[in-house]
């Protein structure tokens, strides 16, 4: 959906992101999990990751990789 626009704009969420970056170019422990109530912008935070990959403003490993949500409990 990133690649396709079809993404609404991020605004804020930028440490988390940056911190879910840090987290996926580990070479141990790079599965980031975001929790929260429903409503806080968990999805959004998923969302802006996937922007930043399409726009490449993420490190090498990440370039060109996928995102995905699991969004059941």
């Amino acid at each position: 959906m990133a690649r396709q626009g079809k993404l609404p704009p991020l605004i804020g969420r930028d440490d988390e992101i940056k911190r879910c970056i840090q987290i996926l170019c580990r070479m141990t422990k790079s599965n980031p999990v975001i929790i929260g109530e429903p409503g806080v912008g968990k999805t959004a935070i998923a969302e802006g990751l996937a922007q930043r990959i399409v726009r490449g403003d993420v490190p090498e490993p990440l370039l060109n990789r996928k995102v995905a949500l699991c969004l059941s409990f």
